[in-house]
């Protein structure tokens, strides 16, 4: 059964779109200039604001995204483009509103973040994962910092402007009704042995 949507997500996401709809729109404008630059520097793949997002670090992202697509055409790599592309947009608009509101991650913060990450592998298990990733220890630390930026971000300046009155969640509720009803379930177990000296 599906589970319904979080309403502090869903709302959370609403105020995020009104929240970036300017940035959008200026990024939008700066995308056509980049349209035009990118015709002269193939180095780069979007401005934002006028922060260039390097075609290296998209065709590394991009590599990282298709590991586990088999048979790639060009038809099927392109709705990963453009998804991969979208959310490089989104993460720099998020880190510059993070940026002009003076948020930072400083370097204890990030350790601490970065070894929560690891004590969810064994011992060998958390260089094996990022090598798999193919993601080195300073390039995750980079993405750890921007991740905590945007963190900080909506817990301070997006998650207080949202507010959700009670009326909201009945209405949610009684839309989405048959997400919360659960049926009756059962839950068997069978445990099978060899003898019945086995059973004892």
């Amino acid at each position: 059964m599906a589970r319904p949507p979080p309403v502090r997500s869903r709302f959370a996401a609403s105020a995020l779109r009104l929240a970036a709809a300017p940035l959008v729109l200026v990024c939008a404008a700066a995308q056509c200039r980049s349209e035009k630059a990118s015709a002269i520097d193939d180095e780069v793949v979007a401005l934002v604001n006028g922060e260039a997002l390097s075609r290296a670090e998209f065709e590394i992202e991009l590599a990282r995204e298709l590991q586990s697509v088999e048979p790639r055409s060009p038809e099927q790599i392109e709705p990963y483009r453009r998804a991969l592309l979208d959310t490089l947009v989104d993460r720099a608009l998020l880190l510059q509103a993070a940026r002009k509101a003076n948020l930072t991650a400083p370097p204890e913060e990030v350790d601490r973040r970065v070894l929560r990450i690891s004590s969810d592998y064994p011992a060998e298990g958390f260089d094996e994962a990022l090598a798999q990733g193919k993601l080195s220890m300073p390039e995750l630390r980079r993405k750890t910092a921007a991740l905590l930026l945007i963190e900080k971000l909506f817990e301070e300046h997006v998650y207080p402007r949202v507010a959700v009155t009670e009326e909201e969640i009945r209405q949610y509720f009684a839309e989405h009704k048959q997400h919360f009803q659960v049926s009756e379930q059962v839950r068997a177990a069978q445990i099978v042995v060899r003898s019945l000296d086995e059973a004892r």
